[in-house]
């Protein structure tokens, strides 16, 4: 009899559902029920972006986190945004800036406090940026919604 692979899966979370099943064996059309389950588990969230402007660069070093700026300076493989202040971006080779467009940009900050660009998103020229700015200072003083404070 052949017996169908068994379904692993490491276990992200605590199961959800176990699921018996029956194997019929094709050559002599007998049924068997298998002793094992089969798991399904809930996957984790994925790491937290916090949204960060240009003060909280310091508090974010080697982390991953998200800006939202306009585009002052380009040049070659590196670009300058104004995100309440200037921040420098390493652009990866994915990155369509355009100057004067605001851009969102999920990156890492190096130690030097520039960000290393993983992700980048042009959002056009009609996005008001003070609004991001309070959402930033929202994020922020409600962190605990938001992202884990203790690990930053």
């Amino acid at each position: 009899m052949q017996l169908l692979p068994t379904l692993t899966t490491p276990p992200l979370s605590p199961p959800i559902h176990f699921l018996p099943y029956s194997i019929t064996s094709p050559q002599s059309h007998r049924r068997t029920t298998a002793t094992s389950t089969i798991v399904i588990t809930a996957p984790k969230m994925a790491q937290a972006t916090p949204r960060i402007t240009a003060p909280y660069l310091g508090q974010f070093k080697h982390q991953t986190v998200r800006v939202l700026g306009k585009v002052t300076d380009l040049r070659g493989e590196t670009a300058t945004i104004d995100a309440g202040g200037k921040i420098n971006l390493l652009l990866n080779r994915d990155a369509h800036l355009q100057m004067n467009n605001a851009v969102e940009v999920i990156g890492k900050v190096d130690k030097d406090l520039s960000v290393r660009v993983l992700v980048s998103t042009d959002m056009g020229s009609g996005i008001d940026l003070s609004v991001a700015d309070a959402v930033v200072d929202a994020t922020h003083r409600y962190h605990e919604i938001f992202y884990d404070k203790e690990t930053q």
